[in-house]
C-alpha cells in the first residue's frame, strides 16, 4: 500500500513534482522539493529541473569525495584510475543512476500523456548525468578526457634531455608511461624537423593516425588513436592509446 501511494503521488496532476521512476531514487528528492513547493511556487517543468540540479550536484559531490586523493589524474601512489569515476564504489555510482533511468523512463510515460513539457524537462534532466561526471574529471583531470597533464610532462622531459632526442633524421622516440598517460596508453616524442613525415596532420584531440609517423597494422596494437601537440618547430608531443573502449 505504501509503495502505490508514493508511485500515486509520483504520477498525481497535483504531486509537487510530476515525475516518477525507481521510487527509491525520487523518494528523497521528492521530499525535499516538495518542502520546497509551497514556498517557491514553481511551475510542474520548474520543479523537475531543480530536482535535476539537486540530484547532479549530490552526484557530483559523492563523486568528488570518494576522489579527494586525485590529484592532476593521478593517486598518491603514482596510479591513473581508468577513469576517475572508476573509484566511486559501483553501489553509490548505481543509486546515483536511479534517479536518471527514472527520469527517462517518467519521460517517456509523459509523452504517452501528452505533457510534452514535462517530457521535455525530464528526459533533459536524465541525459544531464554527463555535466557531473564532465565537472569531475575537471577538478581531478582526468588524463583521458584532459590531456594537458601527460602532455605538460612530455614536455618537461624533452626540454629537460633535449638532446636525447636530436636525430638525424626523423624518429619516433618511446617514452613509455613516463608521462603518467591514460590506461592503455604509452607517451612518445616525434623527431621530424624535415616534415619528411607530415606529422602537422595528426595534430589535435584523440583520432585515428593520418599521418606515416605511427607504424599501423603491427601487434600489438600502439596507435589505435593518437592525441598530438607541437613542442616546438622540430618535434611533437604525443599520447597513444592501444585500446580505447571505443
Amino acid at each position: 500500500m505504501a509503495l502505490v501511494t508514493i508511485w500515486r503521488w509520483e504520477f498525481s496532476l497535483r504531486s509537487p513534482i510530476p515525475c516518477g521512476g525507481p521510487v527509491s531514487a525520487w523518494y528523497l528528492m521528492g521530499k525535499i522539493c516538495s518542502k520546497l513547493s509551497p514556498i517557491l511556487g514553481l511551475p510542474p517543468f520548474a520543479k523537475i529541473v531543480l530536482g535535476g540540479i539537486l540530484w547532479g550536484a549530490l552526484f557530483f559531490l559523492i563523486g568528488a569525495y570518494f576522489t579527494q586523493d586525485i590529484r592532476d589524474g593521478i593517486d598518491p601512489k603514482g596510479f591513473v584510475p581508468p577513469p576517475v569515476w572508476g573509484r566511486v564504489p559501483a553501489g553509490f555510482f548505481v543509486l546515483l543512476l536511479l534517479l536518471y533511468i527514472g527520469a527517462f523512463l517518467a519521460g517517456v510515460v509523459s509523452l504517452f500523456r501528452l505533457k510534452f513539457l514535462n517530457a521535455i524537462c525530464l528526459i533533459s534532466v536524465a541525459y544531464s548525468i554527463h555535466v557531473p561526471i564532465y565537472a569531475l574529471d575537471a577538478i581531478r583531470g582526468d588524463r583521458t578526457r584532459f590531456t594537458d597533464g601527460p602532455h605538460r610532462e612530455i614536455a618537461d622531459i624533452y626540454h629537460g634531455r633535449h638532446s636525447d632526442f636530436v636525430f638525424p633524421g626523423p624518429r619516433l622516440v618511446p617514452l613509455d608511461d613516463q608521462c603518467h598517460p591514460p590506461n592503455w596508453c604509452t607517451c612518445w616524442v616525434i623527431w621530424d624537423p624535415h616534415r619528411t613525415w607530415s606529422a602537422d596532420n595528426d595534430l589535435g584531440r584523440w583520432h585515428e593516425p593520418k599521418s606515416s609517423a605511427f607504424p599501423t597494422g603491427t601487434l600489438p596494437i600502439q596507435f589505435d588513436r593518437v592525441d598530438v601537440r607541437r613542442l616546438d618547430s622540430d618535434a611533437y608531443s604525443v599520447l597513444a592509446c592501444g585500446y580505447t573502449g571505443e
